[in-house]
């Protein structure tokens, strides 16, 4: 059963608040559009940007699992390359 968009929302919006009281140095989506549309990585981007926090995101699905664990990988050392 497909969620509705109130749910959608609902969640995209407390996601968006976890992001901001937790005070990360850069957030890394595993965006999955086809079960939340854009609402999570629209709120996020938005939360990201009112913290003035990198903000990433990788579509789930769109690539071969190895290949969306290299793209993950190399997301991650570059985050983790930039810290002090």
């Amino acid at each position: 059963m497909p969620l509705d968009s109130e749910v959608k929302e609902n969640v995209a919006d407390q996601v968006a608040q976890y992001v901001i009281v937790s005070r990360y140095e850069t957030v890394v989506l595993l965006d999955d559009p086809e079960t939340w549309g854009s609402s999570i990585k629209r709120e996020c981007r938005r939360a990201c940007a009112k913290m003035g926090v990198q903000f990433v995101s990788l579509r789930v699905h769109a690539q071969s699992t190895k290949e969306f664990l290299a793209a993950l990988e190399t997301i991650l050392k570059k985050s983790l390359s930039n810290k002090p």
